[in-house]
Order: structure tokens, then C-alpha cells, then sequence
């Protein structure tokens, strides 16, 4: 034990050496956000994927049908890309919802540090939101489909 600042810090360490390789899944639950429920996953995923995990999960890949949603989920979310169901899987520059409509409005895209903005074009089919805090928080961008990122799912109902 230490004393810092009138503070006890209890500190160990726990070190655990097997043969094996042990895989943890990971506990993912669902949230009331401004009135829907959420899952923000802690496990990382390929869009495909991540749409597989929330139909399974019990709902489906977020369908962000506003700036109101975007920015609620933007409150709750940690600093990293999330996937939600927006693509352009079908035609390049159409931009629907994984169960096929439309997506109802234009969010703000991510701008890189080298003044990039997305969308990208081909091969980058598949959408995040991006949880940060500088000038991209909120923002959307467009992602090649088998990368890996958490995911945001949702289901009807409280």
C-alpha cells in the first residue's frame, strides 16, 4: 500500500500463464438512448459481420434516421468508428439503410487531418459514426465493408 495525497492505493498485480489460449466472450447489453435501445459492442467486427451479431443480439445494425439519433448516440459512445447500417453496397453514392431504404437525411462526413473527405468511392461500401472530441465527432465515413470496428445495434421497443 501507498500513500499519496492523503490517498491509500492498493495496488497487485496478477499474472496467469497457461497452454492454452482462452477466449472470454465479451458481455454486450442493451442501453435505453433518448428513448430506443442500443447495444454499443465492445467486440470488433467486419460489417457483415457486425449485422449477423445484432440480428442475433436480438435487433439489427442501427439505422441513424437523424441528426437528433446521430447526436444522442454521439453522447453516449466511446472515442472510436462505429458501424451502423448505412452503405452503398448497391450503387455507388446511394446511401440506404441495411434493410434497403433510404437513408432519410445528409449527415457530415469525416474530413481527415489531410483534408480528405469522405465518402471515399469504391470498395468503401459500408458507413461508421465516428464518437470523438474535435471536429469529427458525429460525423460519418465511409469504410471498406471486411475492416474491423465496433458496431452499434438497436431494436424496437423499451
Amino acid at each position: 500500500m501507498k500513500t499519496i495525497l492523503g490517498l491509500t492505493i492498493v495496488s497487485f498485480f496478477v499474472s496467469l500463464s497457461t497452454a492454452a489460449s482462452v477466449s472470454i466472450p465479451v458481455r454486450n447489453t442493451w442501453v435505453e438512448i433518448c428513448g430506443n435501445q442500443y447495444l454499443l459492442s465492445t467486440d470488433k467486427a467486419t460489417w457483415p459481420q457486425a449485422k449477423s451479431n445484432c440480428e442475433l443480439f436480438g435487433g439489427y445494425l442501427a439505422q441513424i434516421n437523424g441528426v437528433i439519433e446521430n447526436n444522442c448516440l454521439l453522447e453516449y459512445g466511446t472515442l472510436r468508428h462505429f458501424w451502423h447500417s448505412g452503405n452503398d453496397r448497391t450503387t455507388e453514392g446511394v446511401y440506404r439503410f441495411a434493410d434497403g431504404t433510404m437513408i432519410p437525411w445528409t449527415p457530415r462526413w469525416f474530413i481527415s487531418d489531410n483534408n480528405v473527405h469522405y465518402p471515399v468511392g469504391e470498395d468503401y461500401d459500408c458507413l461508421t459514426i465516428i464518437f470523438t472530441e474535435d471536429r469529427n465527432a458525429g460525423t460519418w465515413a465511409d469504410r471498406a465493408c471486411n475492416t474491423e470496428h465496433v458496431y452499434i445495434c438497436e431494436k424496437d421497443g423499451l
